[in-house]
Formats: structure tokens, C-alpha cells, sequence
């Protein structure tokens, strides 16, 4: 019933903010109204909601289907809503290739996704940051 008193009258962060609380409820009805309740709060610009979703995509919680190219989908537009989080998950995916068209490592996007989480705070974008560009440089 929260969940649709909350994205039935447009408040975002309160999907988003619900869904948090669903994600760690033992109830399975509860558990599988996250995605769409993350969805509402991601599709009116909640960074932290894309990231969510990415992590929700990349390891299932037996909650949906693991899906890897979803799962980078939705950290690279965390990243285009300036979350941190979710640019250091984008890199991290580009670094290792995983979720990536033909699972391609991009070191350079990587990069770039590394710089952007380092210059928003992410501290461990900063040290995995400088071994990328080792990477890039022996690639």
C-alpha cells in the first residue's frame, strides 16, 4: 500500500527511499515490488536509485534475472545524474568487461568513469583510478 501511495502521487524519493526498506524485508511480496519502485525513483532523476537498480542487476537477490549489460546500463546513467557510485560501478564493469558489448575491457572508458567517481569523492575510484591507466598504458 506505501507503494502506491508513494509513486502514485510522484514523489520519487520516497520510492526510492521504500524500496530501500523492501530490499531488506524478509517478505517476498515486499522484495519484489523493489524493481519498480526503484524504476519510479530512477526515472525522475535519483542517481542512487540507477545505481540500486545496477546492483539489483548484477546480482539478481532473488529478485529478478541477472542481467550484466542491464546491470552497466543502468550505472553508466548514475553516472550521467553525477553519482559517484554509480560511475565507479560503470568503470569497474568497463575495466573488467563484464556487461560490455562481446564482454570488451575499455580501459579508456573505464578512465573515465573512474575519473568522474574520484572528482565527486568516491575515494576508492581514486586508487583504482591509477591502476587503470597502468592498464591502459600496457594495453
Amino acid at each position: 500500500m506505501l507503494d502506491h501511495l508513494a509513486s502514485g502521487h510522484g514523489h520519487p524519493q520516497a520510492c526510492y527511499t521504500l524500496a530501500s526498506y523492501y530490499a531488506g524485508s524478509q517478505d517476498s511480496e515486499e522484495r519484489k515490488r523493489v524493481p519498480d519502485l526503484l524504476h519510479t525513483a530512477a526515472e525522475a532523476g535519483i542517481g542512487a536509485a540507477w545505481t540500486q537498480l545496477g546492483v539489483l542487476f548484477g546480482s539478481g537477490q532473488d529478485i529478478v534475472e541477472i542481467d550484466l549489460s542491464k546491470s552497466l546500463e543502468c550505472y553508466q546513467k548514475a553516472a550521467s545524474l553525477d553519482n559517484p557510485q554509480g560511475a565507479f560501478a560503470a568503470g569497474t564493469m568497463w575495466m573488467d568487461g563484464k556487461g560490455t558489448p562481446a564482454s570488451t575491457k575499455d580501459f579508456s572508458k573505464a578512465l573515465n568513469y573512474f575519473k568522474q567517481a574520484a572528482e565527486r569523492g568516491e575515494i576508492q575510484a581514486q586508487t583504482t583510478r591509477i591502476h587503470c591507466q597502468k592498464m591502459l598504458m600496457c594495453s
